[in-house]
């Protein structure tokens, strides 16, 4: 799957082809040199559009890509989501960005601390950085209040 989304990538942006191939290989090393994810049932196409609200009550909806995968990359596809509406938002404090820090700091609370250290990884790559600049290490403690900002820019 990223093979084929770095290919992606690479023809919509024929420019950009060194860096996205540079950026595909770092994520394969990345991913290869991390613990492999305990197989979990997960949807496949988590995100706001497949979460039907009623009141106090959620329901899923479109299961049709459920499988036994790692829970990380179901969490990380709503993150990214909800990243896009809060910088589309513009505004740091907007009730698009609480939802998506209230979102990731609930979620990374009761994750186990395999998936937490996974996260980063599955919303872009192995250059994630803490709100205020400095590297984060993959034991951070701070890991569930921090925002991945910049998702998947290439650097």
């Amino acid at each position: 799957k990223l093979a084929e989304n770095a290919g992606d990538f690479a023809w919509l942006l024929p420019g950009e082809r060194a860096r996205i191939d540079a950026l595909h290989r770092r994520l394969i090393a990345a991913l290869e040199a991390s613990a492999p994810a305990e197989g979990r049932l997960v949807h496949g196409d988590f995100h706001g559009d497949n979460v039907l609200v009623d009141g106090e009550r959620l329901g899923l909806i479109d299961f049709e890509d459920c499988a036994l995968g790692d829970a990380a990359e179901d969490v990380a596809l709503n993150w990214v989501q909800l990243n896009w509406y809060a910088v589309k938002a513009g505004d740091a404090d907007s009730t698009t960005a609480r939802g998506r820090d209230a979102f990731l700091k609930a979620y990374l609370a009761r994750a186990d601390a395999a998936t937490a250290r996974r996260m980063p990884l599955r919303v872009r790559g192995d250059n994630r950085r803490c709100d205020d600049g400095r590297r984060c290490g993959d034991d951070d403690d701070e890991l569930a209040g921090n925002q991945f900002h910049d998702v998947l820019r290439l650097e």
